[in-house]
């Protein structure tokens, strides 16, 4: 599985809080591409070439409920097709992030990621 975030976020509490679950991630074997072609807000996620989503939601409650944000659930392989094909074009723009540099960042880092993980909720 390959997980694209944008490298720049807009807000320094999201920045932190959400990388603060890259270790988790990288352990379960995600590779992790940071977007480099500018804020990247899309999810997007396509099951077996047939099944895509597509939109702006977050899955937590403020999405939901106070963003009204959408998205768009497609089973339809051409449609999977023209997603892939947008995601292959951001990872022309998003190198993978190496586990062992990112295992190896400073411990102050790492504390102040994980002190805004706890915010993450509210952001």
């Amino acid at each position: 599985m390959t997980l694209i975030v944008p490298e720049k976020n807009d807000s320094f509490l999201v920045r932190y809080a959400s990388v603060a679950h890259f270790d988790v991630l990288m352990e379960a074997g995600v590779r992790i591409a940071l977007f480099q072609g500018g804020l990247l807000h899309t999810k997007s996620m396509v099951v077996d070439g047939m099944l895509s989503l597509f939109g702006s939601v977050n899955l937590d409650m403020r999405s939901f409920w106070l963003n009204f944000e959408i998205s768009l659930f497609v089973y339809d392989a051409a449609f999977a097709a023209q997603i892939m094909a947008l995601q292959q074009s951001y990872l022309k723009h998003a190198p993978f992030l190496d586990a062992d540099a990112w295992a190896s960042r400073p411990i102050g880092r790492r504390f102040l990621e994980n002190t805004l993980r706890l915010a993450g909720p509210l952001l």
